[in-house]
């Protein structure tokens, strides 16, 4: 919460706590007028601001983001790390060879 809704709350707080203190010294005859009072005065501090900041609703898209990300890299880390990297070289020195030729395609042909 932010500094001026945290005086806010209070001033509701402390505005609520003396009306109920003098609500024990009046008599069941003005309760009506005492609710009334006390409901003006609340109208009148005005409403909370309850939206969020701009770096809240950030900090929130960015958390549910995170794992999925984490979960993407590991995977693809994992993938890559199991892949057969044995055929290579091999595809390589073929293209690197013959450049001119279809490597590939004379290399099955044998």
């Amino acid at each position: 919460m932010k500094k001026s809704q945290k005086k806010a709350m209070a001033r509701i707080r402390l505005s609520l706590a003396t009306a109920y203190r003098r609500r024990e010294y009046q008599d069941s005859e003005s309760d009506g007028l005492w609710r009334a009072r006390v409901m003006k005065h609340i109208r009148t501090l005005g409403a909370l601001n309850d939206r969020p900041s701009n770096w809240e609703i950030f900090g929130t898209l960015a958390w549910k983001f995170i794992p999925v990300a984490v979960a993407v890299v590991l995977l693809l880390s994992l993938t890559v790390s199991r892949l057969d990297s044995g055929s290579g070289p091999i595809m390589a020195d073929m293209t690197v060879e013959d450049p001119t030729d279809y490597g590939l395609y004379a290399y099955y042909r044998k």
